[in-house]
């Protein structure tokens, strides 16, 4: 099964990617070819994160498929233009070190503030 690949209801798929790692790395790589220092790369990320028992952060992907720290960081890595990460899954405060470390203008905005924090979704019980 999948989510709806239409986002705004025009009748047109928004989605035109699987979640897998290997297209993931694929899409990155053409990405990198691609983009040059006047562009702006917008990555978003809302999926689900996992820790490990040794403290190991991950994404985590289609069919079971997890991405590790290093490995989302090196999607990136080497870019010359800017890049953007907004995520929103648990532990991904793990990721923010690593991105920004690359150079270049980094900018990371997580729904968890480190390694170890949740991310929770707010419910209202105002009127």
């Amino acid at each position: 099964g999948s989510s709806p690949l239409d986002l705004d209801g025009d009748g047109s798929a928004d989605v035109q990617y699987n979640a897998t790692k290997a297209t993931i790395q694929s899409l990155f790589s053409s990405l990198r070819s691609s983009l040059t220092s006047s562009d702006q790369l917008f990555v978003f990320v809302t999926d689900h994160g996992s820790q490990e028992d040794d403290g190991s952060c991950y994404v985590c992907l289609w069919n079971n498929g997890l991405m590790s720290v290093s490995e989302f960081s090196a999607l990136t890595s080497g870019m010359s233009c800017p890049v953007s990460y907004a995520f929103e899954f648990c532990y991904s405060g793990a990721f923010i070190s690593a991105l920004r470390s690359q150079g270049g203008t980094r900018a990371v905005a997580t729904a968890a503030s480190t390694e170890t924090s949740s991310a929770w979704s707010r419910t209202s019980t105002g009127t």
